[in-house]
């Protein structure tokens, strides 16, 4: 049970995982404008940390974005 409570917590985790607006863009091939628009108009989901770290943009909404983009563009991923 312990094994199965530990792979959950994980997948948990890596769920969690943070980017900032400098990975999201190299990641996706945007300007960091163009994720400031993604986070803003909602597409991105992102959330901010004091004035100085600015947005952190979730991993796993980064992913959503790539799958629907590749599903607009015809391809199945």
């Amino acid at each position: 049970m312990a094994k199965k409570q530990q792979a959950q917590q994980k997948a948990v985790n890596e769920n969690d995982k943070r980017l900032d607006v400098a990975q999201v863009a190299q990641r996706l091939g945007l300007s960091r404008s163009s994720i400031y628009r993604l986070i803003h108009s909602g597409e991105l989901r992102a959330a901010t940390f004091g004035p100085v770290r600015g947005y952190q943009v979730w991993e796993a909404s980064v992913v959503e974005y790539e799958q629907r983009k590749l599903q607009e563009a015809g391809v199945e991923g």
